[in-house]
């Protein structure tokens, strides 16, 4: 009687681990951060400015980020922001590199297109397959996207501040196991806002990311529409430093993500270089303990 339970009991166990192993990964893109496509005053926030005709950045940068997202003892999924302290069972993803290539060309006066194209080129993670939580693959094609921005008013003709409207559109073409799409498409409208002063800059903006559906997770948790903005402050001149936050909060209420980043950059001639790092804060999927960025751009400007 007991090797007829036994062997039920591994017949079960057999026909469960595939069940527990067909979760899964979630059609969901861990990538939260993006940089300014022109970069007019900060790296990081849009200032409103939008260059004359003919003006172009052109970038490739390399960003790391230290625990994205872990599988914590009640299902759930979350990112690991500086102070979270709820028991996790692991890190689906605890190390993860992202290459991107950035272009911004203003083809009128006014008015800028932009296009991205990141490449999660290599990221680690715990096996936990035990749990129901497939490992995610190693490297793969991340979401592109295409954008625009129109400026409204410039300080550099007179205004007091100046205004910008964008709006970016995401398709789903990024790698579901590299949890690097989010399995429809999204688009995310945006206003910017800043004024320039003698030697530094202010810049804010407010955004949404509107997704084609929302994006199941695990637990029932979904990520649904996002809605946040940022502040920074930035130094002018050659070589400049910066201070910079952003914010985002989900409708379904999937805690919050949020960071801090310190930034420097150098230009010499078309040529910059820059850097940024800076602590994560809050558990919103994707949030890390910590971000870190380097990069190379080349400007091109109006004869």
């Amino acid at each position: 009687m007991r090797l007829k339970v036994a062997t039920l009991l591994i017949g079960l166990s057999l026909f469960v681990a595939p069940q527990a192993l067909a979760q899964g990964l979630p059609s969901f893109d861990l990538e939260r951060f993006r940089l300014d496509p022109s970069a007019g005053s900060s790296l990081v926030i849009g200032n409103g400015e939008v260059g004359k005709a003919g003006t172009s950045r052109a970038t490739l940068s390399i960003g790391y980020e230290h625990n994205p997202l872990v599988l914590l003892t009640d299902g759930t999924v979350r990112g690991r922001g500086v102070g979270q302290t709820n028991d996790k069972v692991g890190a689906v993803v605890d190390a993860r590199y992202t290459a991107t290539v950035g272009l911004s060309v203003a083809l009128f006066d006014g008015f800028e297109l932009f296009l991205r194209a990141p490449y999660v080129a290599w990221q680690h993670g715990d096996n936990l397959v035990a749990s129901g939580v497939s490992k995610p693959q190693n490297n793969g094609a991340a979401t592109p996207s295409a954008g625009l921005r129109l400026g409204v008013v410039n300080q550099a003709d007179g205004a007091p501040i100046s205004i910008a409207v964008a709006a970016e559109v995401a398709p789903s073409w990024g790698s579901d196991q590299t949890l690097a799409t989010n399995g429809g498409f999204s688009w995310s409208p945006r206003v910017e806002v800043g004024r320039r002063f003698a030697s530094f800059a202010v810049a804010a903006q407010g955004f949404g990311l509107f997704r084609e559906a929302g994006v199941p997770l695990y637990k029932g948790d979904i990520a649904g529409n996002e809605y946040g903005g940022g502040v920074a402050l930035s130094t002018l001149g050659k070589t400049r430093a910066e201070v910079s936050y952003r914010f985002a909060v989900n409708e379904n209420k999937i805690s919050f993500s949020g960071e801090a980043l310190a930034g420097v950059r150098y230009g010499t001639g078309p040529v910059e270089i820059f850097a940024l790092a800076g602590p994560g804060f809050g558990a919103a999927p994707g949030t890390p303990t910590w971000r870190g960025l380097v990069g190379v751009a080349l400007v091109g400007t109006p004869k």
